[in-house]
């Protein structure tokens, strides 16, 4: 019996957004699940890794989590930048809520200027 695991379950979750990547010429290199705990608070770590662009603003990077339904459970966002950006990056994101684990169907990213 082939069982999936739950760091499998949420990285087959996520939804690259690329057109709005695109928008900003940003490559997605690779991105991943890290440190999945199902303890009293379920959390888990995703990574983006990014390269190029082509923007004069900074950037807000956003993560949201859905359940079953469509509803946004869980959101996060981190910031690049301009002045620090050299073309290269790795996002860490952190998720921490109660079940969010076992709730979360769907997880998307996207771009937007911050």
């Amino acid at each position: 019996m082939n069982t999936v695991t739950d760091e499998e379950r949420l990285y087959n979750a996520i939804e690259i957004n690329e057109k709005t990547f695109q928008f900003f010429q940003i490559n997605v290199q690779s991105y991943g699940i890290q440190e999945v705990d199902k303890g009293s608070t379920q959390s888990f770590y995703i990574l983006l890794e990014i390269m190029d662009g082509k923007f004069n603003c900074n950037l807000d990077f956003i993560v949201n989590c859905y359940d079953e339904l469509g509803t946004i459970i869980y959101s996060n966002e981190k910031t690049v930048f301009i002045k620090r950006y050299i073309g290269y990056d790795t996002l860490k994101f952190w998720f921490n809520d109660t079940n969010l684990i076992d709730r979360t169907n769907k997880i998307r990213i996207f771009v937007t200027k911050g």
